[in-house]
């Protein structure tokens, strides 16, 4: 799928032209539906907003299968494409990373999503050993 071909973008960019005709406010129907409608976030902040509410069974699927296939301490797969499954973000931390160079470690994350990346558009991954990622978050303040 291309990215025009998702029903969360078309809506997105249907709300953005629709906002340059009449305010968001003479529909609520609309915004009723898409609670971010309402909001006033502009189009590309809308996106943001829908990919971090995303979670769809194939991001679940995902998540199961990275932490099987990698012996992960933490899995986070996140749906950025807004629904449709065209386009992820994956981080990995796993202790099977030590050591290894940061090519094959990314490497190794997609050998283990290899039929599920013949159908998306994009995937950006973060790999992170355990320690690494304790740094990291507590460089964040333990979020």
């Amino acid at each position: 799928r291309t990215i025009t071909q998702c029903p969360m973008f078309r809506a997105v960019a249907r709300a953005a032209s629709a906002r340059a005709v009449a305010s968001l406010a003479v529909a609520p129907a609309r915004a009723a539906a898409a609670p971010w409608a309402a909001s006033g976030l502009s189009a590309a902040r809308r996106v943001r907003f829908l990919a971090t509410e995303a979670d769809t069974e194939a991001s679940q699927a995902m998540n199961k299968l990275l932490s099987d296939a990698l012996e992960a301490d933490y899995v986070m797969v996140r749906d950025v494409s807004g629904g449709c499954g065209s386009m992820y973000q994956v981080l990995v931390v796993s202790s099977k990373f030590q050591g290894v160079p940061l090519v094959k470690q990314h490497r190794m994350v997609k050998d283990a999503l290899k039929a599920e990346i013949a159908d998306m558009h994009g995937l950006t991954v973060r790999t992170m050993t355990p320690e690494k990622f304790e740094a990291a978050k507590a460089a964040q303040g333990g979020q």
